[in-house]
């Protein structure tokens, strides 16, 4: 149950970045882990999986931009609503 509850979170996590970066590109970390609730270890963590998954790029300091797939990814969810 718990690594369940775990991975969940994770993907509540990412799915609210990646709205926020398609929302607004540049957060400073502060704010970003308020979004989250996550530690500043826990952020970069996040944020590296993001990149390493193609999903997200830097577009310069704490600025990110999302990439093809992260904007085909979020149209095939929004046409699951």
């Amino acid at each position: 149950m718990k690594k369940g509850k775990i991975k969940r979170s994770g993907s509540i996590n990412s799915a609210k970045l990646l709205i926020h970066f398609h929302n607004k590109s540049n957060s400073d970390h502060p704010t970003l882990r308020k979004l989250n609730g996550l530690s500043e270890g826990g952020l970069g963590k996040m944020i590296m999986s993001l990149t390493r998954r193609g999903l997200i790029v830097r577009d310069g300091w704490q600025k990110f931009a999302l990439t093809a797939s992260a904007r085909k990814l979020m149209s095939e969810a929004l046409h699951l609503l």
